[in-house]
């Protein structure tokens, strides 16, 4: 598709969105007695688009500070004011308040969503993006040369090869499964050693050296402590022993989300790099927060998949107490909403970092998703939840990919990995 026929598309797209917004929102509402009102439906997608590019960075960069403390909710709420401002320049269209034009941004997002994946799309704003890929280059590891072809290392933890191949049986994931019949990639499974965590699986894999790694927790004799791979200072301990004796993997390349930073260059939500004085490579990162925050839709999309998780996590939590032929783990407010964070908000920012780098060109890059484990320890590694974590993982997956053979001319070698897998087993009584 050429680009022209693309933002077309992309409009068309907007313009539907609009329309069905307004059909389900009383807070919205097209005056059809003022003439020419239904221009004001094809206007106002176009005077959106162009308020997020021209008032939503000066916006967004205005509260840094804020949007780093509170998740980039600032950003969110610019949206529903830009959208609530573009409704004022057409009188035939009426948005009643600024709380229905925020709550209009939800259900249009929600709405574009669904249609831009429907139709191929990645991308609600592809100008928006492309802008933000352009800024985003001058930020990351800088390459004395540019590599032939990159690798793009995505860890799923927790999920064993048993759970995998039975996902991919009951087809909640078509994009690895249709690697897998062009025979482009292998399954495999592998001995991950003891202990079998993923602390001394990431040590083996990104330092080639996982000697000396207890565990997840141990008692350090000399310093007569109990450690915790959780707290940054431990957890910089067990790298330093690792990189000691071993090369690391991702030197010049990028982490995200992950215990270990595996020599990385840029450390994006890596616990061993928490509290490190080195300000000039957290310019770098903080300004791949700030894009995040900046884009239109990669935001607030992140923020429904949230609620939406939260949501579902609930009922399903509820429907699972009141099933007894199987026992679950207790539940809490605070519990679910922790899953949905690990679950969906962090899965939408890993994608959007992986994307960034991948447009910069980094030659190494890692991600650990750690949605899939932390729904399988409370509920089960073969549950509906479970499954339901892997198949987003697999859309995610696919979106990543056509954007790369989209927008790069030799997109990366692709591996996707587990440090650990799991057993179902009925817990103990407390």
């Amino acid at each position: 598709m050429s680009i022209l026929g693309r933002y077309v598309l992309v409009w068309v797209v907007a313009v539907l969105t609009l329309m069905l917004a307004t059909s389900l929102l009383p807070g919205f509402r097209l005056d059809t007695s003022r003439p020419g009102s239904w221009l004001a439906v094809l206007a106002v997608p176009v005077i959106f688009a162009v308020g997020l590019i021209v008032l939503r960075p000066l916006l967004v960069l205005a509260t840094l500070p804020l949007n780093g403390l509170t998740l980039g909710l600032p950003s969110l709420l610019f949206n529903g004011l830009i959208l609530y401002l573009a409704a004022k320049t057409q009188p035939a269209f009426i948005i009643e308040n600024y709380g229905d034009a925020l709550l209009g941004i939800f259900v249009m997002t929600a709405i574009s969503t669904g249609i831009t994946a429907w139709l191929g799309l990645d991308e609600a704003y592809p100008f928006f993006q492309s802008i933000i890929h352009r800024y985003g280059r001058r930020f990351g590891p800088r390459l004395s040369r540019k590599p032939l072809r990159g690798l793009l290392i995505l860890q799923i933890d927790g999920l064993a090869k048993d759970h995998l191949e039975t996902a991919l049986q009951r087809g909640r994931m078509p994009t690895i499964s249709a690697l897998l019949a062009r025979k482009s990639h292998q399954l495999h499974g592998w001995h991950c050693g003891v202990p079998s965590n993923t602390p001394a699986v990431q040590a083996g894999m990104l330092y080639g050296e996982r000697w000396n790694v207890p565990g997840y927790r141990w008692f350090d004799r000399q310093a007569q402590k109990m450690r915790v791979v959780s707290r940054p200072d431990d957890l910089r301990i067990l790298e330093e022993r690792a990189a000691s004796r071993g090369t690391p993997l991702l030197a010049g390349g990028s982490c995200i989300n992950s215990f270990m930073s595996g020599g990385a260059a840029k450390r994006l939500m890596t616990v061993s790099a928490v509290g490190e004085d080195t300000s000039k490579r957290r310019k770098g990162e903080q300004a791949d927060f700030n894009l995040f925050f900046l884009s239109p839709y990669a935001y607030t999309k992140a923020v429904l998949d949230t609620a939406y998780d939260f949501f579902a996590g609930l009922f399903l939590a509820v429907v699972g107490q009141l099933d007894r032929s199987r026992p679950r783990l207790k539940w809490s407010f605070k519990r679910i909403a922790q899953r949905s964070v690990a679950n969906a908000f962090l899965r939408n920012l890993s994608f959007f970092w992986l994307k960034q780098d991948m447009v910069r060109g980094v030659p190494i890059i890692y991600s650990n998703f750690v949605g899939y484990d932390d729904v399988a320890h409370y509920s089960g590694p073969e549950t509906r939840e479970a499954q339901q974590s892997l198949a987003a993982f697999d859309r995610r997956l696919r979106q990543l990919r056509w954007s790369c053979f989209r927008t790069m001319a030799r997109p990366p070698a692709c591996r996707s990995v587990s440090a650990t897998g799991r057993t179902s087993r009925i817990p103990s009584p407390a």
